[in-house]
């Protein structure tokens, strides 16, 4: 297959993934590495789900990133495909809790496959009275989530609403707390709904809000966005100063319009 033939070929398919996936294991085997990778998007559409043919790219979450970025060169190499298709860019919309599961990904050897949730991924908005509910205030983003909702897709899609209105209406009614509800689980989304007013209050020039310096919107140890230890230094250095105060630590465009 020659250069031009390669990069013709823009999508991956389910069996040309599970080959590169197949000989990365056999790599780091001889490192004696055993390394895991968080798969996002359409991958885990068309290996978990089988729910699409193809993708365009895999996006993914790893560490070390030059060790990972350098065998999947040589293994594109090797197998005569694009060596240009990992991407790690997901890592700025990784979820407010990263909650992971095997799912049905397959395993390997020294190579442990994750990817988030299914409530995470799959693209459904919470819905109400058969109506799909868009939050328009960090406070019905509390609201939905404290009736079951996926906080992530609440906030995710606050976030939509907001972007395409700034306004201080939004970030100003006190969302109610999900700790006493949901004990420990909804201690994150508490300061993380506080973190998330003072980042857009001070983006857009807005008053920030009374409620987001309540000392139960704070955590009382980090918590990191990503499993990923090696990861960790990342997000040390991007955090953005309203979620460090609350030892909350995210990427840089987390809240980045999607």
């Amino acid at each position: 297959m020659s250069t031009n033939e390669k990069a013709a070929d823009s999508t991956r398919t389910r069996e040309t993934i599970l080959r590169g996936l197949q000989t990365l294991p056999d790599e780091l085997g001889k490192q004696g590495d055993t390394r895991e990778v968080c798969l996002f998007v359409g991958t885990v559409m068309l290996l978990a789900f089988t729910a699409r043919l193809t993708t365009k790219d895999v996006d993914a979450l790893f560490q070390p990133a030059q060790i990972i970025r350098q065998l999947a060169r040589r293994i594109a190499d090797d197998l005569l495909l694009p060596a240009d298709k990992l991407n790690d860019g997901v890592k700025g919309f990784v979820s407010a809790r990263h909650e992971m599961t095997t799912g049905n990904l397959p395993q390997f050897p020294h190579l442990r496959l994750t990817m988030p949730r299914e409530d995470a991924i799959s693209g459904r908005r919470p819905v109400r009275g058969g109506q799909d509910m868009r939050p328009k205030t960090l406070a019905e983003v509390a609201q939905l989530a404290a009736g079951g909702d996926s906080f992530d897709r609440c906030l995710a899609n606050f976030l939509g609403e907001f972007y395409a209105e700034p306004n201080a209406a939004a970030l100003s009614p006190t969302p109610e707390l999900l700790a006493p509800r949901l004990g420990e689980l909804g201690r994150v989304p508490d300061a993380y709904l506080a973190a998330t007013a003072e980042q857009l209050s001070c983006a857009n020039g807005f008053p920030v809000p009374a409620w987001v310096t309540a000392e139960d919107r704070k955590l009382h140890r980090p918590w990191f966005a990503s499993p990923l230890a090696a990861l960790r230094a990342v997000l040390l250095l991007e955090n953005p100063a309203a979620f460090r105060s609350r030892n909350l630590f995210i990427s840089e465009n987390a809240l980045a319009r999607t």
